[in-house]
């Protein structure tokens, strides 16, 4: 009986130093980037938005967490927001499909969010499907990263609409080789 507490209570103290472990390893964090459609986007044919490279600021992430770059493990994404930041009257109604890209330096071009047949719901808002076991490491490793947006419109727009695109990852990080 004795040993069956006790390894009850071994069990216990090694499960939860692994969740606290756990936290000390690995953290998430945001980045933002303002895209802007054109009003002479046709409807029903896809659209590549410019867009520009952005700081991936993994560095200054790591540096106020103590971390070294060479220690990432894994980094994914888990989140991807749209927000509709201008003209303020607009919504993403117009938009049937969406697709998200990262590319960086030396590295191919990665989907890492899609959302097609989008609802019309008059909202400012959308958080789109992330690509599941995608570790996109390498990329937000880089000191930049080029945020590609396909779009695909079902209704004409009559003006820009810049919208803020807004990933967050999950980073994981070797300490001690572990």
């Amino acid at each position: 009986m004795k040993k069956i507490i006790g390894i009850a209570v071994f069990s216990l103290l090694i499960l939860t130093g692994c969740k606290k472990f756990d936290e000390k390893t690995q953290f998430t964090y945001s980045i933002e980037e303002d895209v802007t459609i054109p009003s002479n986007v046709g409807v029903n044919i896809p659209f590549n938005v410019p867009t520009t490279d952005v700081k991936t600021n993994i560095d200054h992430e790591l540096e106020i967490r103590n971390k070294k770059k060479k220690r990432i493990e894994h980094i994914y994404l888990t989140k991807l927001e749209l927000f509709i930041k201008s003209p303020s009257s607009a919504n993403f109604n117009f938009l049937k499909d969406v697709s998200i890209y990262l590319e960086a330096e030396g590295l191919p071009k990665t989907l890492v969010a899609q959302q097609k047949n989008l609802q019309n719901t008059n909202t400012s808002y959308l958080s789109i499907p992330t690509i599941e076991n995608n570790d996109i490491a390498e990329y937000i490793k880089k000191d930049k990263v080029n945020i590609h947006v396909d779009v695909v419109t079902d209704e004409t727009i009559f003006q820009n609409i810049t919208i803020t695109v807004k990933p967050t990852f999950w980073v994981d990080v070797k300490v001690l080789g572990i």
